[in-house]
Formats: C-alpha cells, structure tokens, sequence
C-alpha cells in the first residue's frame, strides 16, 4: 500500500513541475510578444480621447478615460458631426481588456466590438469586455461571447429622488453631523486646485490611504481625486476645527449626470460624514437640473437569482460565497449595503464578456489585474509586509482595546525577529513547557502514574512540605491534547501581554498567578470541610497539572487594557466557573482566583507612577517610519 502511495506522489509532484515548466514558458513567450506589441503601439492625442469621452461616454467608467491610463486605437468608421469614435482598452500578456464600452455612437457598438475583436486576435489574445451594461452586453452575446454578470449599479433618476426618504437611522446620522457644526461645501474642479482647501485636502487623502486595509488600487478602482479635475466636482465636509471628508465626482456626459466615486474622510471623522456628503451631493445636482447618478459597480452583488449566470452555475455559487464572506482585501457585502441605503431608483446588472466563449483563469487573473497591481498574491504579500513591518494592526483588535488605557511607551515592531524578541518570556514558558513534557511522558505521549505522583500538585502534597510541587505541576502535562490546548492559551494571553506590556508584567502575572492554588486552599478549604467532608476530602486529593493557572492570570492582566474591562472579567470568571461546576469539581474556583490575582497586578503595575501614557489607535507615517524607526501614535 506504501509503494503505491509513494508512487502516487511522485506522479503528482511530476504533473506539478510540469504544468508550472509549461506556465513560465508560456509566460516568457507571451512577454515578448507584448513587449513587441509595445513597441509598435502609437499612443492617441489626449484632447481627441477627451473629446470623444464627452461626446458619446455614457458609463461612470468613463472617467477612466480620462486618466490617461490605457491604450487606444481609432475606430476605422467616422462621423462627420461628430468627433472621431475610439475604443480604450487595457493590454495584458494575453488578453485585451476593452473598458466599459467602445466610445462611439450607440448604433455602431456592434461594429465597434467587432473591429476591437479582429485587432485582439491579430495579436493571437482573447479578448475581454468589462464591466458593460446590458445593451453592450446583449450585442456581444450575439456576437458569440460569452458572457456573465459580475454585479449590479445602483443609479439615481434625480427627477424622482426624494432624499427625505432615506431611511431614518441615515436621516438621524446626518441630522447629528448637523448638530456639530458640519457643513457640506461645493466646489468647482477649476477651483480646487488652487484652493487654500487643497493642502489639507491632499494630506486628508494621504491619512486615508495609509489606513486602507489593503494596497492602493489602480485603474477601475483608482482613487485619483486629484486627477482630471477641471469637469468634476467636489463636496467637502466641514467643521469648525477642520476638514473632515470630501467627495468627488465625476461627469458622466452621455447621461446628463455625475459618477459619485471618491470618497475621502479622515480615519477619525465622526459617523455620518460618509452619508452626509453623498446625499449632499445627489441634492445639488437636482438643484442644478441634473438627471442621472450613479454610485458605481458593486461587485458580485445582485446574482441571487435563479436565472443569473445559468450556464455557469458553479462559478456564480463562488462569486456569491465570495461576496457574502469574503472581507479580506474587499468588503463586497458592505460596499453594497452601504450604496443600497441610499434608496436609488433602479440597479443596472453589469457583466463581463470574453472571446473566444471560454472563461479561462488567466482572465481572471488580468480582471484582478484591473484593480489590484499585484493581483490576488500581490495583496496577500503586501498584508503579510504591512503586519510584518508594524504599519497594520487588524481592526478588531483595535476595535478592542481601551482608548485610555495605561501601557508602556513601547515602538510596533519593524520586523518578525523584533516581534518574537518582544515575548521573551513567553517563548521561555513555552520552551519550559514542551521540554518538561517530552522528558516526563512515555512514548505514547502519555504521563506515566510515577511522574504525575512525583511532580503533580495536591492538597495533602502541599500541606507535607512538598512545596516544589507548586512549580513542577505548572510544567507538567497529561498528555499531548493537554498539552496543545495549554500552549495554545500560553501564546495567545501571555503573549499578547508581553507584546503589549512588556515582559516584567507578563512575567509578574503569570508567576504570582500560577500559585493561585494556594490563597485557594487557605480561604475556601475549611468552608468546604464544613459543608462537605466528601468534597473536602476529594479536593485534598485531587491532582492537578499544567500551565492554565498561569495562563488565567495573563488573560486577567490582558482584561486592564480592553474596553469594559471589569463586564468583561465579570463575564469570563461566570464562564469559567460553569464550566468547571459541569464537570463536577471545584477547581473553577482556583482559575478565578489565578484570573483575579492577574488583573489585580495588572491594575497595579499599569497604574504604578511614570507608567500611564494613553494608549492610542495606530496611524503610521511612510515618512515618519522611514525617518525615526518610531510610531506616530494619532488617534
């Protein structure tokens, strides 16, 4: 069975090697033939690209266009009232990618399409459409592309907008930035920038950037409000003090309307902002006769139905998995509800189409290529660098810890080695733990009778001056489930603590709380003998091992520097404590006390004098970080 086994291995591994050989190769080929692509492509005047978005751009994509970030070729047809029809496409190894639709009049979109299909297979490429609304979308099937929905847009027809509405937990958010003083600004993009706004407009982008969850995005997700301003307009929010937030959007001009894209407020702006801006923006495009809105895509929303994507059933059961759970580079889910509550007038279904009809995983990769610079693997690298180097703390830890908390003036470590040298402690235990577990277990991983007599803790131990047994019990396991589960509570309180509070408080709560055995013995021992003879004879008798004492008193140190601190310790001694009651003996009472004992020392090592600092969120400066090695600690 073991020959086959291996043989099967080998065989995978093979076919692995292989496939990976074919890939690079096929990539190395496909280069050159883009680069020598790149060398035959004549870029287009930026005024005759210009004039063609605001003659016939129909879709919020088409700002794009004017960034000045894709390639563009003439469409061979003309008209003579009418600026010359192009098409705008980004260019990948293997597939062109046209943006939204071809620039030109509707009625000549399908001999667009197919010009733009024949240009892409002169180069030997597939050829993709994306996103496209459902007119571009039902041509290009006819045209025999394939074809799925991606997701859907919520639109506003500003002559039936009513922003009274909105829901009235939206109404209520923006009545409160009302109440303090905020107040929404229109400004002209001839004015910003030469306004005395823009300073303070352009660092506010800088603060929100550098709290994004992930690397800045490009192309059809590029946040450029500074870019192409002349047309757009901006909406600013502001208080008494400062600015706040802003809004920009951008002309849609075959719409008569605007594309409400780039919202930028400052990690520490109060709620409402968001929604305050953006219904401030839809009401003054009303006001000045405007008839179309538009919040942009939502990716992967609106393929609940049925109907949606029947040829590709189990591609549209991912996108819909991806987009109800997926919130690691983008919240999808959220995006959504947070346009959907704004009440638009319709969504229009957006879709990508491919050519030859054949989804393949490379166009994949280059639709992801279309937000992301690095793609999927460059944003899992540029997360893993970003907790790596201090610049990124995840938020629900932040979400957790007190605002005002005393802590030590400790720098976010800049790399691994310098993390794992902040819990020398813990790595100690740790170290302790497992080399006393594989020196007292047979071979089985199971602690000998001998050993657990020999090291274990008891009562009657205690009391016959085998008092080495308060240490030896802590280092000592049952078995290797025992064993995994108490290192696993070591690594995550202790070091936690000692990351945060540094080694001397992670040692002091552990050592002290790992004795909690006996302040228990002496206070609760005669009560029990009182009541119950059996239990306080069990008890006596009763042999326990591992490292959970102190482990509890880490977790009670680790509760001073969490928001609700005493609900909480509150909360988990009454969790404990029905735990070890279901179990049916009394050592939930020792692990409430180890827990207590900890946040005591807790309390008074960070209260103790010269060691209160404020405890604030992580913001971090490139420049600072660069400069100093330091955290810029802004709250």
């Amino acid at each position: 069975m073991s020959f086959y086994f291996v043989a099967f291995y080998r065989l995978a591994l093979l076919a692995i090697i292989v496939w990976l050989a074919y890939r690079l190769a096929y990539w190395l080929v496909s280069s050159r033939s883009k680069r020598e692509e790149d060398l035959d492509y004549k870029p287009m005047p930026q005024e005759a690209i210009k004039q063609a978005a605001k003659s016939y751009g129909r879709s919020t994509i088409t700002v794009v266009h004017l960034y000045n970030k894709l390639r563009y070729f003439p469409l061979s047809f003309s008209s003579k009232e009418k600026p010359k029809g192009v098409v705008g496409y980004a260019s990948f190894a293997t597939q062109n990618i046209l943006i939204a639709e071809p620039l030109c009049d509707q009625d000549q979109l399908r001999e667009s399409i197919l010009e733009f299909t024949n240009f892409t297979q002169k180069q030997d490429k597939d050829c993709l459409l994306f996103p496209i609304d459902q007119q571009t979308a039902r041509i290009a099937e006819e045209l025999g592309y394939g074809l799925i929905q991606v997701g859907q847009e919520p639109v506003f027809d500003l002559t039936q907008y009513n922003s009274q509405s909105l829901d009235s937990k939206v109404l209520s958010a923006i009545r409160q930035t009302q109440k303090k003083g905020i107040k929404i600004e229109a400004v002209h993009g001839s004015e910003i920038l030469n306004s005395p706004d823009h300073p303070e407009l352009a660092q506010i982008l800088v603060e929100w950037l550098e709290s994004r969850r992930g690397q800045e995005m490009q192309l059809l997700n590029e946040v450029s409000p500074f870019s192409a301003v002349s047309d757009k307009k901006y909406f600013i929010a502001r208080s008494k003090e400062r600015i706040e937030a802003f809004l920009s959007c951008s002309p849609v001009y075959g719409r008569n309307g605007y594309f409400i894209h780039d919202l930028i407020r400052r990690p520490t702006s109060m709620n409402g902002i968001s929604e305050a801006l953006v219904v401030g923006a839809l009401e003054n495009f009303q006001a000045e006769g405007f008839t179309f809105a538009s919040l942009g895509v939502a990716p992967l929303a609106g393929l609940e139905d049925s109907e949606i994507n029947q040829r590709y059933p189990i591609l549209n059961w991912i996108l819909k998995r991806v987009y109800k759970k997926h919130k690691t580079f983008m919240r999808f889910k959220s995006l959504y509800q947070f346009k959907k509550k704004f009440k638009a007038t319709s969504e229009e279904p957006a879709f990508v189409a491919f050519f030859p009809p054949t989804l393949k995983a490379n166009h994949v990769m280059a639709l992801v290529g279309m937000f992301s610079p690095g793609g999927f693997f460059g944003d899992l690298l540029f997360k893993w660098n970003r907790w790596k180097e201090g610049n990124q703390l995840p938020r629900p830890l932040l979400n957790l810890i007190s605002a005002d908390v005393a802590t030590l003036p400790r720098a976010f470590p800049f790399s691994f080695s310098e993390f794992a040298s902040r819990m020398p402690f813990t790595f100690a235990m740790f170290g302790l733990n497992i080399y006393t577990f594989f020196n007292t277990v047979s071979w089985f991983g199971v602690l000998p009778e001998e050993a657990l007599k020999q090291y274990g803790f008891t009562y009657n131990d205690f009391f016959s001056h085998k008092w080495f047994v308060l240490v030896t019990s802590n280092f000592v396991h049952f078995n290797y489930s025992h064993l995994l589960i108490s290192m696993a509570g070591l690594l995550i309180t202790c070091g936690t603590l000692e990351f945060i509070g540094g080694s001397v408080l992670a040692g002091a709560a552990f050592l002290i709380s790992m004795n909690a055995d006996v302040p228990t013995g002496l206070f609760f021992l005669p009560v029990i003998k009182m009541i119950s003879y059996t239990a306080w004879d069990s008890m006596m008798n009763h042999m326990a091992v591992g490292a959970s004492l102190g482990t509890m008193g880490a977790l009670g140190a680790l509760l001073q520097f969490l928001r609700h601190k005493r609900i909480l310790l509150l909360v988990t001694c009454a969790s404990i404590l029905a735990w070890f009651s279901v179990h049916g003996h009394f050592f939930g009472i020792h692990h409430n006390l180890a827990i207590m004992i900890g946040y005591i020392v807790g309390g008074i090592y960070l209260n103790r004098k010269g060691s209160r600092k404020a405890f604030q969120r992580f913001q971090i400066s490139p420049a600072l970080m660069n400069a100093s090695k330091k955290i810029d600690l802004a709250r």
